[in-house]
């Protein structure tokens, strides 16, 4: 191995960006002391600071605070962070990575709340509280790193979160991949740049 590239996987392990392809999700989770009634107060209480709990997750997204007798699609059921059941929002980022373009059907099973942004554009939302429906799209994901981010909130009741995607009646219960912080990505290119420099002054 090359002292070029064992300085690259070097930089690459400091960063914490972890093995390319890894499957991990940001889930963050805004509790709130009053009402949370729409997606504008999702917004808000994200906007308001820090969450009030956060954390990596590698697996299905597949959350309910089991609070009622309504289920998703899956019987996973994972706890929210800090278990949290009523009156929040969360949003959910990361990324879902192809090895080739292709059209996707990408859709979230939920209970209250959702809006779901394939990068950088709405492809669809549910502005309401209501028990377990499916809100999703078509989407056109190119190859590589495709960026996902799902906004939700709870309203009293139970709170279900699925995502799935997959080819049109071949969905599957899917998980995401962190994405690396820009600062870290923008550290990572400056070390790239500071080896190719470096190489360029011993040539």
């Amino acid at each position: 191995m090359t002292s070029r590239l064992k300085t690259v996987l070097a930089v690459g392990v400091m960063m914490g960006l972890g093995p390319i392809g890894a499957n991990a999700a940001l889930i963050e989770v805004w509790q709130s002391d009053g009402n949370v009634l729409s997606l504008a107060d999702a917004d808000t209480l994200i906007g308001s600071g820090a969450a009030d709990y956060s954390s990596d997750y590698s697996g299905p997204i597949d959350y309910d605070d089991l609070g009622d007798g309504t289920r998703g699609m899956s019987n996973l059921n994972l706890p929210w962070p800090g278990n949290v059941n009523s009156n929040f929002a969360a949003r959910v980022t990361g990324s879902l990575d192809l090895d080739a373009a292709a059209t996707w059907n990408l859709f979230v099973n939920h209970d209250d709340g959702v809006r779901i942004t394939v990068n950088g554009v709405v492809i669809a939302f549910s502005d309401a509280i209501l028990d377990n429906i499916n809100t999703g799209a078509l989407v056109d994901l190119h190859a590589g790193s495709n960026l996902v981010e799902i906004v939700f909130f709870e309203h009293l009741g139970g709170a279900s979160l699925e995502l799935w995607a997959g080819v049109l009646e071949q969905e599957e219960l899917i998980g995401l991949r962190t994405v690396p912080e820009p600062t870290s990505l923008a550290l990572l290119g400056l070390g790239l740049v500071g080896l190719g420099m470096r190489r360029r002054m011993k040539a």
